[in-house]
């Protein structure tokens, strides 16, 4: 049993706890609380604290209409800080799907001309943090897909799985879920591989476009060569940005079935293999580097980590300290090594 609390802005919630209330019957163990046009940020918080019945030992399912509404963020604030076990799923408003769409569109398009880096997992994570209202948890999402992706890159016609929207995906659905960080993990793989076929499709429709740019060029038609090169850029953009918001569309709606009727084992097995994620993209790294000839500073760096538990931070200006030695050593050499030959000459 679930003592249940549905949190929205203005007359939605009280309108849910009505239709639960014709379906179910009179329900004490669900509540409602609504965010008024006058209310301030502490009257929300006093209304939550007395609608949440915190001396009960039932678990509490909390339901909000947006993430990183007030309510919700009230709710999340004041559950965090006590001992209540609690549940929370929430949804995803229109403006955040379109924001989280347009920049799928602008980001593969940034990889192919300008490259400022919109294609990378790990800044599309932190963007879709932001517009989630969670941005540790896109961090999290991004960075773990950015591993993935170290020391790999796509020559030619090649195409690579799309960790970029599955960064989008995942954090978002991965949010308004309230399954935890390796649940968004575990759904943007599947999604990022799935995705690489679009990838495909974009190449194969962006040449329908490309020859008719040389029959144009054939025939020195300079505004059709540009009018083709535009229908280009919506290949690539639509491949990436009708996928996220189908995904993001369809997810507000039925996440919250999906993780209901979610496999205890698929879910675990989710949580597995994100955890493990990271290991193999540092392994994929290391091939692509001289780790044979530095041996000896990744046991240093993996002593200071798994044996003396220093952050990531530490460990990492250690290293930066070492390679400033190696760098100056190496150096030294190279200067010696020219005055010892300068000698012989004389």
């Amino acid at each position: 049993m679930y003592e249940m609390l549905i949190l929205s802005h203005g007359a939605l919630a009280e309108g849910y706890h009505q239709t639960m209330k014709m379906i179910l019957g009179e329900e004490p163990d669900i509540t409602y609380c609504a965010l008024e046009e006058d209310d301030s940020s502490e009257d929300l918080e006093k209304k939550i604290h007395t609608c949440i019945h915190w001396q009960n030992s039932m678990p509490l399912l909390v339901l909000a209409d947006i993430y990183s509404g007030s309510p919700c963020r009230s709710a999340i604030t004041q559950l965090f800080s006590s001992s209540k076990k609690s549940y929370l799923i929430a949804g995803i408003s229109l403006l955040q799907i379109i924001l989280l769409s347009l920049y799928a569109f602008i980001a593969i398009n940034d990889a192919i001309h300008m490259d400022f880096g919109l294609n990378r997992p790990l800044i599309a994570g932190c963007f879709a943090g932001v517009v989630m209202g969670n941005l540790s948890f896109g961090l999290t999402v991004g960075a773990t897909l950015q591993l993935m992706v170290l020391g790999v890159s796509n020559f030619g016609g090649s195409s690579l799985p799309d960790f970029m929207s599955a960064a989008l995906i995942g954090t978002a659905l991965g949010t308004i879920s309230g399954k935890g960080v390796e649940f968004g993990i575990g759904l943007a793989v599947p999604v990022g591989m799935l995705l690489v076929q679009l990838d495909v499709f974009a190449r194969f429709a962006n040449t329908f476009f490309q020859h008719r740019a040389d029959r144009y060029m054939e025939s020195g038609n300079i505004k059709g060569i540009e009018r083709m090169n535009v229908l280009g850029i919506f290949c690539w953009g639509f491949s990436r940005a009708i996928p996220v918001f189908l995904c993001l569309l369809l997810g507000s709606e039925l996440v919250q079935n999906f993780v209901a009727y979610f496999p205890d084992w698929l879910g675990d097995g989710l949580k597995v293999a994100g955890g493990l994620l990271p290991v193999v993209g540092i392994a994929i790294l290391l091939k692509y580097l001289p780790t044979k000839k530095y041996t000896a500073y990744l046991i240093i760096g993996f002593v200071l980590s798994a044996y003396m538990s220093i952050p990531m931070l530490g460990v990492a200006l250690v290293g930066a300290a070492l390679a400033l030695l190696a760098y100056r050593r190496s150096g030294e050499k190279e200067l010696t090594s020219v005055m010892e030959g300068a000698d012989e000459d004389e």
